[in-house]
C-alpha cells in the first residue's frame, strides 16, 4: 500500500502492526521537520493519507506525547512538541550519561570482527568524503553503528536508550544544515568520523575509560554546537518580533 505524508514517499506493511508503522511515520516526520514545531497534526487527514483507520493514528500520537514528541492539548488538539532550550540542554545531558552506560557495555560484549567492520567503513569515508552525496551515506552508517552498541544492551532498557538517542536527533538535524552552510562538508564529515573512529579503536584496544570519555564527549560538544544555534535562532526571532511591535506602536 503506497502512500504520501507530506513529501514523503510511505510503504506500509500489511504483515506488520499499523500502530507500530504509523508510530514511526509520524516520529521521523518530525525528526525530519516535516511537521514543524508548534503544527497541529489531524488524526483524519494523516489516516486518510496513509490509507488506515483513524485508531492506529490516536494511539500512535499517544504514543508519541508518552515520548515527548507531541503534546495533546485537550478540546484543543495535538501539537508537535516545541522544545525548550532547558529541555533539549536535558536531553543531550542525559543522552552524554546513557552513551557512556552503552559504551561501557559494548565493552564488554561487542564481537571485535564487527567493530573492525565499522572501522574500516569509517576510513573509507574518510577516503571519499568530498561527495557531498555521501553525508546520507554516512548518517546510515552512523545510524546502524549507534543501533549496534544499542542493540547489545539489556532488552529491557533498549526502548528508552534508542528513544533518547532519537530525540537528539532533529535539533542536530538543524545544526548540520546550518554548518553545511558555515563551512565545508568536508570538514563537518572529517570531524563527524574522527569521533566515531577514536571510540572504535579505544574499544579494540581495550581502553574502556578512553572509549567512554570519547563517547561522551562527542555528546557533550553536539551538545553546545546545537545549543549555540538555537540560541542564536531565538535571538534573531525575538528582535524581529521585538521590532515588529515596535513598528506597530508606531502606526
Amino acid at each position: 500500500m503506497l502512500v504520501l505524508i507530506k513529501e514523503g514517499l510511505i510503504i506500509l506493511n500489511k504483515n506488520k502492526n499499523f500502530n507500530e508503522q504509523v508510530y514511526e511515520i509520524i516520529k521521523n516526520s518530525i525528526i525530519e521537520d516535516k511537521f514543524k514545531p508548534g503544527e497541529k497534526l489531524s488524526v483524519e487527514r494523516i489516516s486518510k493519507q496513509l490509507g488506515v483507520s483513524r485508531t492506529p493514528v490516536s494511539n500512535a500520537l499517544q504514543s508519541l506525547e508518552r515520548d515527548g514528541y507531541v503534546e495533546i492539548v485537550s478540546q484543543s488538539g495535538t501539537y508537535v512538541k516545541e522544545l525548550s532550550l532547558e529541555e533539549i540542554k536535558s536531553i543531550y545531558e542525559l543522552r552524554e550519561e546513557i552513551e557512556g552506560l552503552v559504551v561501557r557495555t559494548a565493552f564488554v560484549k561487542s564481537d571485535k570482527v564487527q567493530l573492525e567492520f565499522f572501522l574500516k567503513k569509517f576510513n573509507q569515508f574518510l577516503e571519499r568524503n568530498e561527495d557531498r552525496k555521501l553525508l546520507l551515506e554516512y548518517f546510515q552508517l552512523d545510524l546502524e553503528f549507534h543501533e549496534y552498541l544499542v542493540g547489545l544492551c539489556p532488552p529491557i532498557i533498549r526502548k528508552e536508550t534508542r528513544n533518547i538517542i532519537e530525540l537528539t536527533k532533529r535539533s542536530r538535524r538543524l545544526n548540520l544544515l546550518h554548518e553545511l552552510e558555515e563551512k565545508g562538508f568536508k570538514d563537518i564529515m572529517e570531524k563527524e568520523i574522527e569521533n566515531h573512529t577514536k571510540i572504535v579503536i579505544a574499544l579494540l584496544g581495550n581502553d574502556v575509560e578512553k572509549a567512554v570519555f570519547f563517547a561522551k564527549h562527542d555528546v557533550r560538544e553536539t551538545m553546545e554546537q546545537v545549543l549555540q544555534y538555537l540560541y542564536s535562532v531565538k535571538k534573531e526571532v525575538d528582535t524581529e518580533q521585538k521590532n515588529d511591535k515596535l513598528e506597530g506602536g508606531m502606526i
